[in-house]
């Protein structure tokens, strides 16, 4: 009879005794003691584990035989533990890897093993039945995120996989760090340390919450252990060799490169104002990155109207420089700074603002240009003009922010300089300097650097003289005889015609005639009166004569306007005319001179006209007639020739 078939009979004899055993308690009744209620204190073990068993006696202090089955043969192992006599229910614990299996191949295999308990020294039937599930498998593990050898800017969250046949109990990792030094949880230790992950089957570890957040390179193993107590067990430092056994290795880098200051110099003249075509230098110092390296330094120039990733060079241990060129900058005329950049390996950038220069730019264009006046006087003039521009920009159409242009009175040598704020200019200019001898004609106003042919201008006449007058009626009169006269807000102009009836004496006149006084009635307090007077006549060259009929005659001052004196109403009126004693003039009785009173209004609030706004005097010889000015010459029964000097108008001497 050969071994193996020796070993076969005895299982099956054993068998056969212990089946006999049970067929023969059941059919000859229920035993005197039995165990109740058994169970098992461990649902998953190893094959070698001790276990925990409890259950019920009918006689307490009993002894209890138990026969543990194997799985998935015919291997039984007995073994009888004594219940200490505490009573009828009893605990007690068996070592599964000190037993003895027999029938099968001797081992206590994987699987559901069954567990039954007969009362007393001897198992003579199965009193009651438990089970425990031995697990001698290790685990599965990976570690899913981050990949081994991950370059990473933040500090991530490792995570990973696990799994068991019969469940997975805790997950683990060892995070090594480039001196050898183990994390806790807390700090560092020099001895293995391990730390737990969130979950089992789909576990995770937040560094930047739980830790370790320096930078630096970290070897991470996972150990996972299943119900049973199998680990996956891992050896160190990495890497392990062990296939069973995920390992990887990562570095963290979130700090940006050093970078301890960025300079912009004028590398032309070093004048701080830099214009097309001129160089700028741009240099960075101790620029440094500890962790992953430094992969470049760079500057974005394209305000400049160079590139927008210019690389600077390394001059000497940490500092870097370069240089561009100024070309076509698409930024508005001001100060300008330049954004420096280092990048390291990993992608973390420390950016850093130079300095400022200022550009130096060019006006190309004016949207709108306006003059607040038609005319304005070159000799004299009573208020300022202002000149109001906007939508200024430079040749790229950028907005002007901040420069300083030449308002151009074009044919003229005067320019005046302005302030150009976001595009807009506001200018009040004293066309007064505009030299006397310029051009009396309609002028062109523009600003001059703006050389676009769209840029906008405005018109303005250039007379000698401009009278401000108020709004409604006043008068007026021309002292000297003029070329022509311009009007502004101006909307009659009337002189009184004393051998006319009615409201026929009220005439048109263009204010040209010297001597000659006028009604002039403005609409707003914006109403002008411009003279360009005639140059070429020379002193007493010729006279002009008018008659003075009968009643009221409007007249007006023939003041030479190139001297500072004043004449009295007797001179003004002429040599041809002469006043002989206190209620004569001219030989004519109740003739009389009546000058404006300014203190009354010259019409009435029913618009006709104020008969105070003049005041009679009998005494011409005491009053003095300003140059603009006009009055009323009553003649009462005969017509009297007025002869009136024509002055020429020499605006070098006004």
């Amino acid at each position: 009879m050969t071994g193996e078939t020796t070993r076969k009979l005895r299982a099956v004899v054993l068998t056969a005794v212990v089946l006999g055993s049970l067929f023969a308690t059941a059919f000859v009744g229920p035993a005197s003691a039995e165990v109740g209620n058994l169970s098992v204190g461990n649902d998953v073990v190893q094959s070698d584990a001790t276990i925990t068993i409890n259950g019920n006696l009918d006689n307490a202090g009993n002894d209890v035989t138990f026969l543990i089955q194997d799985p998935t043969d015919d291997d039984v192992a007995t073994v009888t533990k004594g219940t200490g006599g505490g009573g009828s229910s009893f605990t007690v614990t068996v070592d599964l890897g000190a037993q003895t299996f027999n029938g099968g191949d001797g081992t206590l295999d994987e699987g559901k093993a069954t567990i039954q308990a007969s009362e007393g020294s001897t198992f003579d039937g199965s009193d009651d039945t438990a089970y425990v599930t031995i697990d001698d498998t290790a685990p599965n593990a990976e570690i899913t995120n981050p990949p081994d050898g991950a370059e990473n800017k933040t500090h991530p969250t490792i995570k990973g996989d696990a799994s068991d046949e019969n469940g997975v109990k805790d997950v683990e990792l060892l995070i090594e760090r480039s001196n050898g030094d183990y994390y806790t949880g807390g700090g560092w230790s020099g001895t293995e340390t391990t730390v737990d992950a969130d979950g089992t089957t789909d576990w995770s570890y937040d560094t930047s919450t739980n830790g370790p957040t320096a930078d630096d390179t970290y070897d991470v193993t996972v150990r996972v252990t299943d119900k049973a107590g199998n680990t996956v067990e891992a050896t160190y430092p990495y890497p392990g060799g062990d296939d069973s056994v995920s390992e990887i290795s990562y570095t963290v880098d979130t700090t940006a490169p050093s970078l301890g200051g960025v300079t912009l110099t004028d590398a032309t003249d070093g004048n701080g104002t830099v214009t097309d075509g001129e160089t700028v230098e741009i240099s960075a110092t101790s620029v440094t990155d500890a962790t992953s390296g430094l992969k470049s330094v760079t500057v974005n120039a394209s305000t400049l109207g160079a590139g927008e990733n210019v690389e600077l060079t390394q001059d000497s241990g940490d500092d870097y420089s370069t240089t561009v060129t100024v070309d076509g900058p698409p930024i508005a005329e001001g100060d300008f700074d330049l954004p420096v950049t280092a990048t390291d390996n990993f992608g973390n950038e420390n950016e850093q603002t130079t300095g400022t220069l200022y550009l130096d730019t060019s006006v190309a264009n004016v949207t709108s240009l306006s003059v607040d006046h038609d005319f304005a006087g070159i000799v004299t003039d009573d208020e300022k003009l202002w000149v109001n521009a906007s939508g200024i920009t430079d040749p790229r159409g950028n907005t002007v922010t901040d420069a300083t242009v030449d308002i151009e009175f074009v044919g003229t040598d005067t320019t005046y300089e302005a302030d150009v704020t976001d595009g807009v200019l506001n200018r009040s200019v004293d066309t007064t300097a505009i030299s006397n001898t310029a051009d009396t004609v309609e002028t062109t106003v523009r600003i001059k650097q703006a050389d676009s042919v769209d840029a906008d201008t405005a018109a303005v006449e250039l007379v000698h003289e401009a009278k401000d007058l108020d709004e409604g009626y006043q008068v007026q009169g021309t002292p000297m005889p003029a070329a022509r006269t311009v009007t502004e807000n101006i909307d009659l102009v009337t002189t009184w015609d004393p051998e006319k009836d009615g409201d026929a004496k009220w005439v048109g006149t263009s204010g040209e005639t010297a001597g000659e006084g006028y009604y002039v009635h403005g609409l707003n307090s914006n109403a002008r009166f411009g003279y360009v007077f005639e140059t070429s006549v020379a002193d007493g060259e010729q006279h002009q004569t008018r008659t003075l009929a009968e009643g009221y005659n409007l007249v007006g001052a023939t003041e030479d306007l190139t001297t500072s004196d004043k004449p009295t109403a007797t001179a003004d009126l002429g040599a041809m005319i002469t006043f002989n004693g206190s209620d004569t003039f001219d030989g004519n009785a109740n003739v009389n001179v009546s000058l404006r009173d300014d203190t009354e209004p010259i019409e009435n609030d029913d618009t006709s006209i104020n008969e105070d706004a003049f005041d009679a005097t009998d005494d011409p010889n005491n009053v003095e007639i300003d140059g603009y000015e006009a009055y009323f010459v009553y003649i009462e029964d005969e017509e009297v020739t007025r002869i009136v000097d024509r002055f020429g108008y020499d605006p070098a001497d006004r």
